[in-house]
């Protein structure tokens, strides 16, 4: 076989520039991965940082949520009853302060505080 009748023949079916393409492709798309691979170590970094500004933020609005709830529970008790916007604020409170992690004397607080009547 002649291969310049098959270079011919390949070219006119446009096989040659879809190989081309192919590669071309192939090769951004390696620059790419090993570019955001490069970054790795940076983004890393970065969310290692952030989880530790969360972790801090958190353990903050626990202590401000269990200061808030100690407050309402103690005047709750001291009334002997709750009304309906301490009551709900109560629970309110203490929904966030359990969900972010906060037990303890907060739960035992809120416990004997809801456990009273409300007018």
């Amino acid at each position: 076989m002649d291969w310049n009748n098959l270079w011919d023949w390949l070219s006119r079916l446009g096989i040659i520039t879809w190989v081309s393409g192919l590669w071309h492709r192939h090769r951004k798309k390696v620059a790419a991965e090993k570019e955001l691979l490069e970054q790795v170590p940076k983004i890393k970094q970065s969310v290692d940082e952030l989880t530790k500004l969360v972790t801090q933020l958190k353990a903050g609005e626990v202590e401000d949520l269990h200061v808030e709830l100690d407050e309402l529970c103690h005047v709750i008790i001291k009334q002997g009853h709750s009304t309906r916007n301490q009551y709900t604020r109560l629970n309110q409170i203490y929904e966030v302060y359990h969900a972010l992690g906060g037990n303890g004397l907060g739960t035992k607080l809120y416990e004997e505080a809801k456990a009273l009547s409300t007018i």
